[in-house]
């Protein structure tokens, strides 16, 4: 699960197996993919999907925080 504002969100999964969640501004592509199954699901929480294009631009703006 990918988040914006933490929010109480990693300490209500830390406890369910192969669940992982993980801050928008330390997104990490190693723990996004893994090497183990092909494909992994991903959630994105919804502040942390609007910020996207803020944080990695888009294709015709530049990023405005990187």
């Amino acid at each position: 699960i990918v988040y914006r504002k933490d929010q109480g969100l990693t300490r209500a999964f830390i406890k369910i197996p192969c669940i992982e969640t993980i801050n928008l501004e330390k997104l990490n592509l190693l723990r996004l993919a893994t090497g183990g199954p092909v494909g992994r699901f991903v959630i994105w929480t919804e502040s942390a999907f609007r910020r996207l294009d803020a944080i990695y631009g888009t294709y015709k703006k530049n990023s405005t925080t990187k």
